[in-house]
């Protein structure tokens, strides 16, 4: 799984992805400082949520692949 940090005016962002699309975002305290490239989908990612915080886009369409358990596939399904 490949990662990326972006700031954001809610706080520092961490984006994990797989060759699948999005897995997780979540709040972090630091900025990672990467040794490689971000992935097409993290660039996706990255690029939707600066056009989210800068208010030109309201819909996202990244590729999303979540995990989590049983029950929490099942209750993000409903």
């Amino acid at each position: 799984m490949k990662s990326a940090s972006l700031e954001t005016p809610l706080g520092i962002l961490l984006m994990e992805a797989d060759e699948i699309g999005i897995c997780q975002i979540r709040y972090t305290d630091e900025r990672l400082e990467h040794r490689e490239a971000p992935t097409a989908v993290l660039k996706e990612g990255i690029g939707q949520l600066k056009a989210y915080f800068n208010g030109d886009l309201k819909n996202f369409d990244v590729p999303l692949h979540p995990r989590g358990s049983v029950f929490q596939r099942k209750v993000w399904s409903s």
